[in-house]
């Protein structure tokens, strides 16, 4: 853009006479400033009515100021009533709302920018404070960034994702009014091009209007810029036509809720049988759509299906035979003899949000192994069983060895995770695949739960000469045979899983690969058996492990 161009505005006029209903994201807020300008925008609510709309777009002077929105007081005349207003010191003709404050403190401190708590609370948004970011938490649990603010320095910024602007319009029944005053200058002398009159441009529209100024003998007060020009705007935003927040749609009776197609089975000639997990579609065992199949069907699929799940332990709950989503959803799931998850097609509709069923599609297979004997015993004998997949397996008999240990001995013999850590205990599980990043980082996660959980404070209060020993498992195994009276060969033999571990972890995870890898994997038989195998057979002599310390705990 040539320097006659950027002092015309030639890019703002565009920018509001363009469409930006579909835009995703729209600036509500702006004070920043550059080389060759500064540039303030801000905006307001008012009724979705033509008369108030005519009467804004009639000038392109604002309507309001910066700061609008704190509440204050006036006054009828020199000495009449004195009104609080909610939003301003001053009656006005047009009935305004802030949805950005900016809030200045005389500088004590340094300026701000709120957006309407009624906006924030209408979308029940979340504030991320390390990224001072505003998060939509959707009903099956998807998030997504609804409105951001940027301070960078000196300057500021608010923006606002715009279907959730509309939508939170559509249910006021207003329309946004942004305000823009942008400045800009040059050091050259343009008069030559532009002449040394004013130049004026104005223009008005159903939906902006702007004024723009071009003076190119500006006042001496500037008097390192020889062309100054100025934009003074407004723009709308329109509403939807209706709300879409899904409490609207609900009691608008609009929103249904979709279903998707599992493989339930096999024909004669080998294609899948697919059908609904609409629960209203299923037959049970009280008559309900005879012919169709039961809400009880199991459904199979990949372990994958919950790598999505382990991968996000601050927002999913993988536990023994439920998966859920904080408090928005929940689904009962078992795993067979041969590493498939398996789910009842009634809950897999009646349980899961579409966007989640989706993701479960992606993983489905035909019917494989049956159904576990757990998910027997619990959901159809409704008997109480103990978990039979490793994983939780290993989880019960930790919980339940360091609550002994703790109640018999006085301490923890493994330390608890630090809340930046218990990511890797709620997260631990048998790899999904045969994925090596995954192996690994299930080997970290163990780690950090076991040896490096270590109580070395307390193991050298049992030990003389402690300082002498080297490492957290050489002091166990020297505890375990001077204070607990264990012979040296079985201590030895009992801490194999925690060497194995450390040594898997140190060869591989947080060093690179090399000859010390191979040996390892070498003694340990990594490359004979799958890292699914492996994995499940290190979690078994770690379970086997912490029986045989408890029994050490109980000869105390």
């Amino acid at each position: 853009m040539g320097e006659i161009q950027f002092l015309k505005f030639e890019d703002w006029q565009k920018e509001l006479s363009r469409n930006r209903l579909t835009d995703p994201w729209i600036t509500v807020f702006d004070l920043h400033k550059e080389k060759k300008g500064d540039y303030s925008t801000f905006c307001g609510l008012v009724p979705n009515k033509k008369d108030f709309i005519q009467k804004v777009l009639g000038h392109s002077d604002w309507d309001i100021e910066i700061g609008y929105g704190h509440p204050g007081f006036w006054q009828e005349g020199l000495d009449g009533a004195i009104h609080y207003e909610r939003f301003g010191g001053i009656r006005r003709e047009i009935p305004f709302e802030p949805l950005v404050i900016y809030r200045s403190f005389h500088g004590r401190w340094k300026e701000d920018v709120e957006i309407s708590e009624e906006f924030r609370l209408y979308h029940n948004l979340y504030y991320d404070s390390r990224k001072s970011e505003f998060i939509f938490l959707s009903e099956s649990g998807e998030e997504d960034t609804a409105a951001k603010i940027e301070k960078t320095g000196n300057n500021l910024r608010v923006q606002i994702k715009t279907k959730y602007l509309r939508d939170f319009l559509a249910a006021k029944s207003m329309v946004l009014v942004r305000f823009h005053d942008h400045r800009r200058f040059s050091e050259n002398d343009l008069t030559n091009i532009l002449g040394t009159n004013i130049i004026s441009i104005e223009k008005i529209e159903e939906n902006f209007c702007f004024n723009i100024i071009v003076n190119p003998e500006p006042d001496s007060l500037l008097s390192d810029k020889k062309c100054y020009s100025r934009f003074l705007g407004k723009d709308i935003l329109p509403p939807f036509r209706e709300p879409i927040h899904e409490d609207y749609k609900f009691l608008k009776g609009k929103e249904e809720k979709k279903y998707v197609d599992f493989i339930i089975g096999v024909d004669d000639e080998g294609n899948p049988i697919e059908y609904t997990c609409n629960p209203d579609k299923l037959s049970n065992f009280f008559g309900a759509n005879p012919g169709s199949p039961n809400y009880l069907t199991p459904v199979f699929f990949k372990r994958e299906v919950l790598r999505k799940y382990y991968d996000q332990p601050s927002k999913y709950s993988v536990e023994d035979n439920y998966i859920r989503c904080g408090y928005l959803w929940g689904m009962r799931y078992g795993q067979n003899p041969l590493g498939l998850v398996h789910a009842w097609l009634g809950d897999l509709g009646r349980d899961l949000p579409y966007n989640e069923q989706l993701h479960w599609r992606q993983f489905n297979v035909p019917p494989e192994g049956g159904i576990g004997q757990a998910t027997i015993r619990r959901e159809l004998l409704a008997e109480f069983t103990d978990p039979d997949e490793i994983t939780h397996i290993f989880k019960y008999e930790f919980n339940k060895f360091s609550h002994y240990w703790r109640s018999k001995i006085g301490w923890d013999l493994f330390l608890p995770l630090r809340n930046e850590d218990i990511h890797f205990f709620k997260s631990l599980h048998v790899p999904t695949s045969e994925d090596s990043l995954e192996f690994e980082q299930q080997i970290q996660a163990l780690a950090k739960i076991l040896p490096d959980s270590i109580n070395n404070s307390e193991l050298k209060r049992l030990i003389e000469n402690s300082e002498a020993v080297q490492g957290s498992i050489d002091l166990l195994e020297k505890a375990l045979i001077s204070h607990f009276k264990v012979e040296e060969t079985k201590a030895k033999e009992l801490l194999q899983p925690l060497r194995d571990i450390q040594s898997l972890r140190s060869s591989s995870v947080v060093h690179r690969k090399g000859s010390r890898y191979e040996k390892v994997a070498k003694r340990l038989g990594l490359h004979e058996e799958s890292y699914i195998n492996f994995f499940r057979k290190i979690l078994e002599d770690v379970v086997g492990m912490l029986k045989q310390l408890q029994k050490v705990a109980d000869g105390v």
